[in-house]
């Protein structure tokens, strides 16, 4: 069980918002269309943002608390992108997607995610590990999701030197 500090800052006073779920949707959404300098800003502020928020809850109960957190809600988020069928579909939800297309689709989200955050490099501990816990997150949910991430980290250097190491056998 987390600190009531920690499970204050994940899931807010009412316990029905998991913010650090959210906090990685935000992030995967913003890395489809993550282009321009002004992208970056704005993804920077919202990273140092929610960092700052939940320094308090890190500091109670301690970083290597958090981090289980953040990453048992990236694991959240990769559960759902296999169980949601909007997420399994095109085409307004009406065609469903063939198993080898939508883990193409998480590989190369899971890679376009991880190059932003590389790119982005937000000079704080925990925001250099996010890459990490989201693949990590990953492969706990998806192991054999692991030769797809690979090929999609390979074609992007900068998820390449953040996370290439835990996609190797």
């Amino acid at each position: 069980m987390a600190s009531p500090e920690l499970d204050l800052a994940r899931y807010g006073k009412t316990g029905k918002a998991d913010h650090f779920l959210g906090f990685w949707l935000s992030l995967i959404v913003e890395a489809r269309g993550h282009v321009t300098a002004a992208d970056t800003r704005r993804i920077h502020k919202s990273i140092t943002r929610f960092l700052k928020d939940t320094a308090p809850a890190a500091e109670a109960a301690g970083i290597a608390a958090f981090h289980a957190e953040l990453l048992e809600a990236a694991a959240l988020y990769w559960e759902t992108t296999q169980t949601d069928p909007s997420y399994s579909s095109t085409l307004f939800g009406l065609k469903r997607i063939s198993p080898e297309e939508l883990d193409a689709k998480v590989a190369a989200e899971a890679a376009r995610t991880v190059s932003m955050l590389a790119d982005i490099n937000v000079p704080d501990e925990t925001a250099r590990q996010l890459p990490r816990l989201l693949i990590e997150a990953m492969l706990r949910v998806m192991p054999k999701a692991r030769d797809g991430v690979r090929a999609a980290v390979a074609k992007r250097p900068a998820a390449q030197a953040s996370v290439g190491h835990l996609l190797e056998d």
